[in-house]
């Protein structure tokens, strides 16, 4: 299957996605979507994915690093810096859910070339759609009225 295809059925989707040697090259001439979005929304939680595969990333974990930091960090590295989104997911119980594409939660992650890029974002729109599945479940989340709150941004 292509990635258009493994894509396709999921909700799930490539926002950005940044070549990490072309972008890191030039300290002096980073490209906006790195310096204004990755840098600036580097997870906050070291345990994150992310850092998971790029450890030596989690230094900048929680703050708003400078970009040629970051940059100077990933120059070594190869394949891509991805911006995954998938749409904020209303779990009224595990088997009932709405969404839609005007409200998503976004998470950057890396893949190591272009073919692992559908799988890496597949699987993380995935694991977060369990995790707040698993809290739909839970009759204390269920307590009172409605849908549960979901937090708009991931990262």
């Amino acid at each position: 299957m292509t990635a258009v295809e493994l894509l396709f059925d999921q909700p799930a989707r490539v926002d950005f996605a940044i070549w990490i040697p072309g972008a890191v090259v030039d300290v002096e001439a980073l490209p906006e979507v790195f310096e204004d979005d990755f840098c600036q929304y580097l997870p906050e939680k070291p345990d994150h994915v992310l850092y998971a595969q790029l450890p030596d990333l989690a230094r900048f974990a929680g703050k708003y690093p400078d970009p040629s930091d970051v940059a100077d960090v990933l120059r070594d590295c190869s394949g891509f810096l991805i911006k995954a989104e998938t749409p904020i997911k209303t779990f009224h119980v595990s088997s009932v859910q709405t969404y839609t594409w005007g409200y998503t939660r976004f998470s950057w992650l890396y893949a190591a070339s272009e073919a692992e890029i559908a799988n890496v974002v597949i699987a993380w729109a995935k694991s977060v759609d369990a995790a707040i599945r698993g809290a739909a479940d839970d009759p204390i989340n269920l307590a009172g009225s409605g849908p549960l709150p979901i937090e708009p941004r991931e990262g």
